[in-house]
């Protein structure tokens, strides 16, 4: 992985549980 920001980083997560939470 490359190293991100930390805000860059926690955007991706919340993207992530979004696109997992959505059907």
């Amino acid at each position: 992985q490359t190293l991100v920001r930390p805000g860059m980083q926690i955007e991706l997560r919340v993207n992530r549980i979004t696109e997992t939470e959505a059907p």
